[in-house]
C-alpha cells in the first residue's frame, strides 16, 4: 500500500496555485502592455519630418534612429530570454516598462541625434524584453487554450498600431516645406516653396540675405507639439507598470511546474528543444527566415515610412494628413486582423496565405502607379487597405502553418527573430536615404521583397508537401505511423481551431 502511495504522488501533477480571476487579471494587464508596444512601434513614422526639421538633418541621417531601435530590440530579445530563465519575469517587466515610461518621452527632448539614436536603441532593447515576455508569458498562463489568447496578443497589438498615427497627427506639423504659407493657398500644394513666391506675397524681405530669409521662413512654418504623442506614451507605459506591480503584490505569480516520475525523460526533451535542428529540417528552417525575415523588414518600414512617402510623393501631403492616410492602412489592418481572428475559429486555410502575399504586391503596384502616375486619393486609398489587409496576417499565418508540419526549436525560433530584426533595422536605413528624392523606392523595395518572400515561402510550400507525401508513403508501406504523416494527415490546429490544408 505504501509503495502505491508512493508511485501515485510521483504521478500527481503539481501545478502553483493560479486562479481564473488571477489569470485574467494578468492577461488585461498584458494586454495593455501590448498596446504600448504596438504604439511604440508606430509613432515614429509619423513624427518623423517633425524630427527631420527639429534637428536640422535629413531624412537620410533621421532614418538611423529605426536602425539603432531595431538592433537594441533585436539584442533585448536574445537577451532577456536568456535573463527570464534566472530572475522573476513578473518584477524585470514591471522595470523594463518603467525604464520605457522615462526613456521614450525623452526622446523628442535629446539635445542632438546621438542622444536621441542612444534612447532609441534602449527603448528597442526594452521593446524586445517585452515582446519576448508577453509572448512566454501568455503561453505559460493558458498552457493548451494559449492559441486562443495569443491571437488577443495580435489584436490588441494591431490596435496599437492604429492607434499609433491617431496619436500623432494632432501634433504633427499642419505645412509642408514645400507649401506657401498664405492661408489663402493652403490648398495649393502642388506649388513649391521659393523665394520668389514669398517675395511676391509680401512674407519675406528681397532685400535682406538669403540667411535671413531661411529663418523668416522658418519662423512661419508650424510645426507641432510632437513630444505630447510620446508623454502619453511614456504616461501609459507608467499606468502599465503600475498596474503588473498591483497584480504582484495583489497575488503572487508563481510559474506552474510538473513533478512527476518522469522528470528524467522531461529534461531531456527540454533540452533537445535547445538543439540544433538536423540538416534536412534545417534547410526548411532557413526557408522560413528567409520568408518572414524580409516580410517584417518591409513591414515596418511601411510603418514608418508611408507619411514620408507621401510628403514627397506628387501630391505633396502635409505631416498631419500622411498620418490620416497612415490610420487608413492600419485599421484595415486591425480589421482583417480582427476577421480572421473570428473566421478562424471555425475555418482556415493556407490558401489564405496567398491572399495575403497578393494584397500586399497588388497595394504596393497601386502605389507605384499612384505616384509614377500622378492618380487621385481614390488609388492611394485603395492601395493602403489592400496592404494593411496583407500585412494583418502573414506572419502569424506562416509561422502557424510551418510549426504545424515540422517542430520548431528554441534555436530555430530564435534565428527567426534575429533575421527579423535585422531586416527591420537595414531597410529603413536603405530607403531613407533615397525617399526624399524619388519616393518611389519604398513600394520598389516592398515590391522586390515581396516577390522574394512569396517565391521562398512557395518553394517551402512545396518541399513541406512532398516530405509529407513521402512520410505518408513511408508509414502505410511500413503499417505503423509516422509523425509527419500523422500530422499531415489530422485536422491541424491554428488559434486553437480547426485548419484545412
Amino acid at each position: 500500500m505504501k509503495s502505491t502511495s508512493s508511485d501515485n504522488l510521483q504521478q500527481i501533477k503539481i501545478v502553483a496555485p493560479i486562479t481564473n480571476k488571477h489569470k485574467q487579471l494578468l492577461t488585461w494587464s498584458l494586454y495593455l502592455a501590448t498596446i504600448t508596444y504596438g504604439l511604440i512601434i508606430n509613432v515614429i513614422g509619423p513624427v518623423l519630418h517633425d524630427l527631420t526639421k527639429k534637428y536640422d538633418t535629413t531624412t537620410e541621417e533621421i532614418s538611423y534612429i529605426f536602425m539603432c531601435f531595431y538592433f537594441g530590440y533585436f539584442i533585448g530579445a536574445i537577451l532577456n530570454s536568456i535573463t527570464f530563465n534566472y530572475v522573476n519575469r513578473h518584477l524585470s517587466l514591471v522595470v523594463i516598462l518603467l525604464i520605457m515610461a522615462g526613456v521614450v518621452p525623452a526622446i523628442p527632448y535629446s539635445p542632438n541625434l546621438s542622444v536621441m539614436f542612444t534612447l532609441a536603441f534602449i527603448a528597442g532593447y526594452c521593446t524586445g524584453g517585452l515582446d519576448t515576455a508577453l509572448v512566454v508569458w501568455i503561453v505559460e498562463i493558458w498552457a493548451e487554450k494559449s492559441s486562443i489568447y495569443m491571437g488577443g496578443y495580435q489584436v490588441f497589438f494591431s490596435m496599437g498600431i492604429v492607434l499609433g498615427p491617431v496619436l500623432a497627427a494632432p501634433f504633427v506639423s499642419d505645412y509642408h516645406p514645400n507649401d506657401l504659407l498664405p492661408k489663402q493657398l493652403k490648398d495649393s500644394r502642388l506649388i513649391k516653396l521659393n523665394k520668389s513666391s514669398l517675395v511676391a506675397n509680401n512674407y519675406v524681405d528681397n532685400t535682406v540675405g538669403t540667411d535671413n530669409n531661411n529663418k523668416n521662413i522658418d519662423n512661419k512654418l508650424h510645426y507641432g507639439n510632437i513630444e505630447i504623442p510620446f508623454i502619453i506614451l511614456g504616461a501609459l507605459l507608467l499606468l502599465s507598470a503600475l498596474l503588473l506591480l498591483a497584480i504582484h503584490f495583489y497575488r503572487r505569480y508563481t510559474p506552474p511546474k510538473k513533478l512527476t516520475s518522469l522528470n528524467v525523460e522531461q529534461k531531456s526533451t527540454d533540452h533537445n528543444t535547445s538543439k540544433w535542428p538536423d540538416k534536412s529540417k534545417l534547410i526548411y528552417i532557413c526557408l522560413l527566415v528567409f520568408t518572414l525575415g524580409p516580410y517584417v523588414g518591409f513591414e515596418f518600414m511601411t510603418f514608418q515610412l508611408l507619411p514620408t512617402y507621401l510628403e514627397y510623393s506628387h501630391l505633396h501631403m502635409p505631416p498631419n494628413e500622411g498620418d490620416h492616410m497612415l490610420t487608413i492602412m492600419t485599421v484595415s489592418f486591425l480589421a482583417y486582423c480582427l476577421i480572421s481572428f473570428f473566421l478562424s475559429m471555425k475555418y482556415w486555410s493556407k490558401n489564405s496565405i496567398y491572399i495575403n502575399w497578393a494584397a500586399i504586391l497588388i497595394g504596393n503596384i497601386i502605389l507605384l502607379v499612384f505616384n509614377h502616375s500622378s492618380l487621385g486619393m481614390g488609388a492611394l486609398i485603395t492601395g493602403s487597405i489592400f496592404i494593411g489587409i496583407g500585412l494583418s496576417t502573414l506572419y502569424p499565418s506562416v509561422f502557424a502553418f510551418v510549426e504545424s508540419q515540422i517542430e520548431i526549436s528554441n534555436v530555430a525560433g530564435g534565428l527567426v527573430v534575429c533575421a527579423c530584426g535585422f531586416f527591420s533595422a537595414i531597410f529603413p536605413v536603405i530607403c531613407g536615404k533615397f525617399v526624399n528624392e524619388n519616393p518611389e523606392v519604398i513600394p520598389i523595395m516592398n515590391l522586390i521583397l515581396g516577390t522574394f518572400g512569396l517565391t521562398v515561402f512557395i518553394i517551402l510550400d512545396i518541399l513541406l508537401y512532398r516530405q509529407s507525401k513521402t512520410n505518408i508513403n513511408n508509414a502505410i508501406n511500413s503499417n505503423r505511423p509516422s509523425l509527419m504523416g500523422a500530422t499531415s494527415l489530422k485536422r491541424l490546429s491554428f488559434m486553437g481551431n480547426p485548419i484545412n490544408s
